[in-house]
């Protein structure tokens, strides 16, 4: 039997939550996500897909120009998720206006294959955060083998297919964010004042740097 060598993956996972979506741009969020591609990996994605009536059917997707003129001439309104993706490389998932319980929350991530690139956590969350208010977010450390927006294991099927279990427990820490609860502590996090008193109870060794309302966050540095 022959096993297909695993590629590390590099996610960074941003989370807009509760009254602080009030303040996504997404026209602006869309261009600053390609700002950031373009100045961290020195490319865009090849593919996209728009999730809404954008007139891409399901299961298919578009190239960058087509993307940009389905968004150009019905707006940004109607779409509740995007993804962009260059297979085994790069690419980004928005996620729009999702409930969990009673919390309300919004999910960016960029994602990478790390042997490829090595972009800056910082950099990247301050080309965003104009257009997508941060209420809290983390870089993750992965491998091809799970999903990277819901970090299940990829199951294989005989036959070509794929197929992922999906479960909300790594987002559970949403719902009581205001009160400081948070996921767990990465290497690098961007934290509320709140969460950063849990963090360092977590974890005594973080360092911390101010920015704006928030904290960039570094543990094992």
């Amino acid at each position: 039997m022959f096993f297909r060598k695993k590629n590390k993956v590099t996610a960074i996972k941003l989370y807009s939550i509760g009254d602080d979506q009030v303040g996504i741009a997404r026209p602006e969020l869309i261009d600053s996500v390609f700002k950031a591609f373009e100045e961290q990996f020195s490319e865009i994605p090849e593919s996209y897909v728009i999730h809404g009536p954008y007139g891409i059917r399901k299961g298919a997707s578009v190239g960058i120009k087509a993307f940009k003129s389905k968004l150009n001439a019905k707006g940004h309104e109607k779409y509740y998720a995007l993804t962009g993706k260059t297979e085994g490389k790069l690419g980004f998932n928005l996620l729009l206006d999702a409930i969990l319980e009673n919390q309300t929350y919004s999910e960016l991530i960029l994602w990478w294959y790390a042997d490829c690139y090595a972009p800056s956590f910082e950099d990247v969350v301050k080309a965003v955060s104009p257009f997508y208010p941060i209420s809290s977010g983390f870089e993750l450390q992965s491998d091809d083998s799970y999903d990277t927006f819901s970090e299940s294991k990829i199951k294989k099927g005989f036959f070509g297919g794929a197929s992922t279990h999906i479960t909300y427990d790594r987002l559970k820490w949403i719902v009581n964010y205001e009160s400081g609860d948070l996921r767990t502590v990465f290497g690098k996090n961007i934290l509320s004042e709140a969460q950063l008193k849990q963090a360092r109870i977590l974890d005594g060794n973080i360092l911390s740097e101010q920015v704006g309302e928030k904290y960039f966050v570094y543990s094992g540095v």
